[in-house]
């Protein structure tokens, strides 16, 4: 028997499909995780699959599928309905979807007839709603309907664009509208300046977001928003700009490898620069209306090369002036200062008065605050070359900027003989082996020293400083040479009595000669002859006084002019004299002599009559002073000497106007003002202020 069953395999019996699956159904609804239609679900596709598969699927009729035995006991098994199998149908499923169809036409036909009741009346705006109907005997049946009353606010917009158009905006609905576009637009400009000021590391992309503001090209955009937007930006880079040049980075800098920190702040640097220079673009097309074209396109197209114009706004152009003003005078030093510079002194001859005011007040803030030089050199240079093109026609307060220039000493040209080098030649000529050996040791020491103590940098500055000074010499002289009758003669007598003492000696012979000139003709002024005295008394000071020159012509002018100054005239006229008067009488007394001494004591006590308290108390320390330092001249306190000759008070010669035989008779009537301090000071001149 056993060889018998280990002859035949022995056969398991299979277990249905169904069966499988509803093993598995139970097993997962008594976990709970199905849900109990679930299972006859499943059931119903697992019969379908066996009773309805198509026939070409299979070999055979579906009589011929096989039933096994665990199918039957599960079929008929007591207690089991299978009357859900009728529907299975196809052609019931089909019928099912027609009688869908047709119910889907008839609910549609009941929404549109109920829309028409909705819409039906006299107005076909007006929405109604149906009520039930009633039947009559003589009408049938009768339909009801109401009118609805929807809100503003309940309507639909989207109807409301399809069937009536919109209403036209009125005039006081656009200005508000307009008005919140301003205050939602200086909001936004309020919040990303706030943000840059506050971290401009780490929100320095928001500056593009603020230079869209100003360079927008919607027309619709106010110019208050724009105004906003550039005083935002010039606020934002005056306080982010650093103290330093910002140097652009090599490639091969670029490529070497550096740390996170490094790489943030030349990232950060590089966008500053970047959006500096959109910024500066911007404020050159607004102030000058202009464009260049691209590279690109010009090269594509000739008529390109032309310039886009556009209209310029007044107001917009005078904060866009003002905006590069400030930044220029706050970080002289950094990027982009040539293209400001270039850019603001293009309005300095400007007809607008409030644009060349705006202008000439930045560039003397600039002359004084310039402590290298080297800005003062590129805007003294410009200026001159703007004066030349414009054939002189400028206004005086264009040069009357070169007054605001702080340089008070320049390289001398003894000093540019001892930095001159000797070379390998001359050296070998001159020194031995253990000379040059010594020589060149003590030169690096010095180099040394000089590095410590900054000393080198003094050297430079005083070599820009000459630049700068030849540079506004080369303009006043130009000017006496080719304008010497224009407006701007005053401006330049005045400059030259500023910078006298820095003029080389080499030019001080041809200058005597037309200043000499210029007082004889009797064309000017009564400033420009005292400006052109007070040039020609700092140039006898210092270096001048070794020259062979002859100074009479202008004690005469001055002694001829000084009785035109009285209380019309401005302060700035006595300032001068004064300063004339302390060179020539005081300062040059051993050159000076008694006659014309005492000539000039009689002459400013005439003047101090006809002056206010404050130009008389002046007159009266110039009086005293010379008094003192001359003891010879108490003789015109005293009405007992006895001279000879007559006073001619009229006369312009100091020299042959026998001031001697006369006195300060003007003292007597001084003590009578009516300023008390200017009494007291006549009673002190008129007792000896030798004794005092």
């Amino acid at each position: 028997m056993a060889a018998k069953h280990r002859g035949k395999k022995s056969r398991v019996p299979k277990t249905s499909i169904a069966k499988l699956t509803n093993k598995r159904l139970n097993k997962l609804a008594k976990q709970g995780k199905l849900k109990k239609s679930l299972g006859k679900k499943r059931l119903v596709d697992l019969l379908k699959y066996r009773t309805n598969k198509p026939v070409n699927d299979r070999d055979g009729s579906p009589e011929d599928i096989p039933v096994e035995e665990a199918d039957y006991d599960y079929f008929s098994r007591p207690g089991r309905d299978f009357s859900f199998l009728s529907e299975l149908d196809p052609s019931k499923k089909k019928k099912t979807t027609k009688r869908k169809r047709e119910n889907d036409k008839s609910s549609n036909v009941e929404r549109m007839y109920e829309k028409q009741l909705k819409t039906a009346g006299t107005d076909k705006n007006v929405e109604v709603k149906s009520l039930l109907p009633f039947k009559s005997k003589e009408k049938g049946i009768i339909h009801r309907t109401i009118e609805i009353q929807q809100s503003k606010e309940e309507e639909d917009p989207a109807v409301d664009v399809e069937e009536a158009p919109a209403k036209p905006f009125s005039a006081v609905e656009e200005v508000v509208e307009e008005e919140l576009r301003k205050k939602d637009a200086k909001r936004q400009i309020k919040l990303l300046a706030s943000s840059l000021l506050q971290n401009p590391q780490e929100h320095v992309s928001d500056l593009k977001s603020l230079l869209s503001y100003v360079g927008n090209s919607d027309a619709e955009l106010p110019v208050n928003v724009r105004k906003c937007a550039i005083v935002a930006l010039t606020d934002v880079f005056r306080d982010v700009i650093p103290g330093y040049r910002i140097r652009t980075l090599t490639d091969a800098e670029r490529k070497q490898s550096m740390k996170k920190v490094k790489k943030e702040v030349f990232a950060f640097e590089e966008t500053l620069v970047n959006y500096y220079h959109q910024f500066l673009e911007l404020m050159k097309f607004l102030t000058t209306g202009k464009k260049q074209q691209s590279k690109k396109r010009e090269e594509s197209d000739a008529k390109m090369k032309k310039q886009i114009i556009m209209p310029v706004n007044k107001g917009l152009q005078l904060l866009c002036i003002g905006s590069l003003c400030s930044l220029l005078v706050t970080h002289p030093h950094f990027n982009f200062r040539t293209e400001i510079i270039s850019i603001v002194l293009r309005f300095i001859t400007s007809s607008n008065e409030e644009l060349s005011d705006t202008v000439c007040e930045a560039v003397k803030q600039l002359f004084r605050g310039d402590k290298s030089g080297e800005v003062s050199l590129e805007v003294v240079r410009l200026i001159g070359r703007i004066i030349k093109v414009k054939m002189f026609k400028v206004k005086p307060k264009v040069l009357d900027t070169f007054l605001s220039i702080g340089i008070k000493q320049v390289e001398k040209p003894e000093d540019k003989e001892k930095s001159q080098k000797l070379t390998k030649e001359e050296k070998m000529k001159k020194f031995s082996k253990r000379e040059r050996k010594r020589q060149k040791a003590m030169e690096h020491l010095e180099k040394e020293l000089r590095e410590a103590a900054a000393e080198e940098d003094v050297k430079h500055k005083l070599k820009v400083n000459t630049q700068v000074i030849n540079s506004v010499f080369l303009t006043y002289f130009r000017i006496l040479k080719l304008a010497r009758h224009s407006n701007l003669l005053e401006s330049v007598l005045e400059g030259l009595a500023k910078f006298a003492h820095l003029i080389n000696v080499s030019f001080f012979d041809d200058l005597f000669a037309v200043m000499t000139e210029l007082v004889l003709s009797g064309d000017l002024s009564n400033r420009c002859s005292l400006n052109c005295v007070q040039t020609a008394s700092t140039l006898l000071m210092g270096q001048g006084e070794a020259l062979n020159i002859d100074p009479v012509r202008f004690y005469n002018h001055l002694y001829k002019v000084l009785l035109q100054l009285h209380v019309g005239n401005s302060t700035k006229d006595l300032q001068i004299a004064l300063n004339c008067l302390d060179v020539l009488v005081d300062k040059r007394r051993r050159h000076v002599s008694e006659q014309r001494t005492l000539a000039f004591l009689k002459r400013i006590a005439t003047v101090s009559l006809q002056m206010s308290s404050d130009g008389a108390l002046a007159l009266l320390g110039v009086i005293r002073k010379i008094i003192i330092e001359c003891p010879k001249s108490e003789v015109l306190l005293s009405s007992d000497t006895i001279g000879c000759g007559v006073f001619l008070p009229d006369l312009d010669e100091p020299d042959y106007c026998n001031a001697c035989n006369t006195s300060l008779f003007e003292l007597h009537l001084l003590r009578k003002s009516y300023h008390p301090v200017v009494r007291n000071s006549a009673k002190i001149l008129l007792h000896g202020p030798s004794k005092q």
